[in-house]
């Protein structure tokens, strides 16, 4: 049986990063691209509420592009055991910072499709974190998040310019859990077995 994680209530799955039973040899570049993966992961929740609470979503908002930032630093420094996990994460983060990148450049009204297809992506990816963290170390409230970031885009395809922002602000406060929970962990639950990688 798998013991509680130090601070936490949480266990570890077998398929995850965390193994109380194994305790890896990390070297400057594990502990720098750990650090980097929850730092991204701290900016994500800030940003959300930042957003949901005082940002009207247009293709012009910096805090959008801070947040896109933020999800790229993660995306950059995951560690993950399976490759296809992996790449998911990877395909949703890059495409949409390809899209909102690409969207100022198209002919109206496409800008503004494209732009929000590729917020949809980001909060693909930020969302596939959410359930990843729940599935290994038990972070309370995280299958919430994809419900609350998937339904802040709905006025959009009604019609409207902006997100229902109250949800994006409680999915903030979520990813805020998962930030402060991820701070309290050991650097090496987020490398764990590095024989078990997926290449």
């Amino acid at each position: 049986m798998r013991s509680a994680l130090p601070g936490t209530s949480m266990t570890a799955g077998s398929l995850c990063m965390a193994d109380p039973d194994h305790t890896p040899v990390l070297d400057r570049f594990d502990r720098f691209t750990v650090v980097l993966y929850r730092l991204g992961l701290v900016g994500q929740a800030v940003t959300l509420i930042f957003a949901g609470m005082y940002v009207k979503t247009a293709e012009s908002e910096l805090i959008w592009a801070i947040y896109a930032a933020f999800v790229a630093l993660a995306a950059l420094n995951m560690h993950l055991y399976m490759k296809t996990f992996r790449w998911v994460i990877h395909f949703a983060a890059w495409l949409a910072l390809v899209l909102q990148v690409l969207a100022p450049s198209l002919l109206h009204p496409a800008p503004f499709w494209v732009w929000h297809v590729g917020l949809g992506f980001l909060f693909v990816a930020s969302s596939a974190w959410a359930l990843k963290e729940r599935y290994c170390f038990r972070v309370p409230g995280m299958r919430l998040v994809p419900l609350l970031l998937a339904g802040s885009l709905i006025p959009i395809m009604t019609g409207g310019r902006e997100p229902f922002g109250p949800t994006i602000s409680i999915a903030g406060g979520l990813f805020t859990i998962l930030a402060i929970a991820k701070l309290r962990m050991p650097l090496h639950f987020d490398v764990g077995d590095k024989s078990k990688y997926q290449v």
